[in-house]
């Protein structure tokens, strides 16, 4: 079970949160969010409640790498049609910042990546501009993700 209980007071808290005071920012959190959560919950239905975790804000490094394992999904996909996918450093931080919202959480994210690269590449595999040994390079420019797919050669090693 989740709760959205204090929402607004950890996004305005986790604004605080710098690289050297994360834990010290978090634990404040913690202690008024469960201080709400006592207010708010009345006593046996809080006794019914085995844990209670507050989850701390992501930082931008944690976005990154979900970011990345939701690109998982597709690279897995691809590499069952014989094409490879490269994803740029660049191209991971514009999803990160577009796909990512402080209030609803990581969750956009996989959204965001179905709607904006792999509908994209389905419809590149569909028109034939994307075809079984190619690499695929997912990059962002001006704003957008921009790809572009080139015959691999044999032996070489594609990074993701």
């Amino acid at each position: 079970m989740t709760s959205n209980i204090a929402a607004e007071y950890i996004q305005r808290e986790s604004t605080n949160i710098g690289e050297f005071n994360r834990e010290v920012v978090y634990e404040n959190i913690r202690k008024n969010v469960l201080e709400t959560l006592r207010q708010s919950l009345r006593p046996e239905f809080l006794n019914r409640i085995d844990e209670t975790i507050v989850f701390s804000s992501l930082v931008p490094d944690e976005i990154k790498q979900i970011v990345e394992l939701q690109l998982g999904h597709l690279r897995g996909l691809l590499e069952e049609k014989d094409v490879t996918l490269g994803v740029t450093d660049v191209a991971i931080t514009h999803i990160a910042e577009a796909s990512f919202d402080q209030t609803y959480g990581a969750r956009p994210i996989k959204r965001y990546i179905n709607r904006e690269l792999s509908q994209r590449v389905a419809k590149m595999m569909l028109a034939g501009e994307l075809q079984p040994g190619e690499c695929l390079t997912v990059d962002a420019a001006d704003g957008t993700l921009t790809l572009s797919s080139e015959r691999s050669q044999e032996g070489e090693e594609v990074t993701a």
